[in-house]
């Protein structure tokens, strides 16, 4: 799988490359530029990698939480719960 920073540095790239083309530059033109663009998009993507693994850790600690919370809360029906005693779960 390619990892977040060569994704974003491709993206960067692939972007400084199409503003050129649009202009009806060379596409080589201020290779400073595709440098620039570049680093910038591996910046972001390893951004985004870390935020989603991050938002992942954090959203199975919630479900876990929660998961404690309603341990021994049964559905007399869909809309009515009921509340029950450790010794009855089963």
């Amino acid at each position: 799988m390619v990892s977040g920073a060569v994704a974003g540095g491709v993206l960067g790239l692939g972007v400084q490359l199409y503003a050129n083309a649009i202009r009806k530059l060379p596409l080589s033109r201020n290779p400073w530029e595709h440098v620039l663009f570049m680093s910038i998009g591996a910046y972001l993507g390893n951004a985004v990698v870390e935020w989603e693994e991050r938002a992942t850790e954090e959203l199975e600690e919630m479900l876990a939480q929660r998961a404690e919370a309603n341990k021994g809360i049964r559905f007399r029906d869909r809309h009515t719960p009921v509340r029950v005693a450790h010794g009855d779960e089963d």
